[in-house]
């Protein structure tokens, strides 16, 4: 596969560097999520902010907006996260987008705005899509439900096995700090640390 991924890297080059090589890889790619959801939620609103899933569990390449020529079930990744709060009396109005949209400018990031509506041409939501100069995508959406999420995207990068990828980030977070969906609140910069490759495995999948 001659196709680069989102780090400009072949799928032979990944191929060629060790399990340890490829997380610690991983871990920078996360990590830079998780700077990007910080500092957009943090220009929106600094109060308590709802996970809808952890972002730590790496999805298969395939299934990325963006695959790469290539990209399998078994050999490619890619990062997403979602925040969300409730303001009160939020309708989803247009203007609740500016402080996105001034952050998104200060970055000089490429951007587009859409909506959505419903069957009566209600219009239901509106987003703010932003793709950084590294190929992460920044999503601030707001609902007329009043939900307004911040969502982020990474690139989609090579792996020579996903599973065992996977395993070996997952594998080393005890199961608690993984909360269900929507039951965990926290201030923008709380998100679980990458593990280090010279952390134990602390638990194993039953079959």
């Amino acid at each position: 596969m001659s196709a680069k991924d989102s780090a400009g890297m072949s799928f032979g080059e990944v191929e060629a560097m060790s399990m340890e090589e490829q997380f610690d890889l991983a871990g920078v790619r996360y990590t830079r999520m998780m700077e990007l959801v910080t500092e957009t939620q943090s220009q929106i609103y600094d109060g308590p902010w709802v996970w809808l899933g952890a972002g730590l569990g790496l999805s298969s390449g395939l299934t990325a907006m963006d695959p790469v020529e290539g990209a399998t079930v078994h050999n490619s990744y890619y990062y997403n996260i979602t925040r969300s709060f409730d303001p009160p009396g939020a309708t989803g109005a247009e203007a609740d987008l500016e402080p996105a949209a001034k952050f998104f400018a200060s970055k000089g990031w490429q951007t587009e705005q859409s909506k959505s509506e419903d069957e009566d041409g209600k219009i239901t939501r509106r987003e703010l899509r932003a793709v950084t100069e590294d190929g992460y995508h920044v999503w601030y959406t707001v609902q007329a439900n009043g939900q307004y999420n911040v969502d982020v995207w990474s690139g989609v990068y090579w792996c020579d096995d996903y599973a065992k990828l996977t395993d070996e980030v997952i594998y080393r977070i005890p199961k608690e700090k993984f909360p269900p969906p929507g039951e965990k609140q926290t201030v923008p910069g709380e998100f679980i640390e990458f593990p280090k490759w010279s952390d134990p495995k602390v638990w194993k999948a039953e079959l």
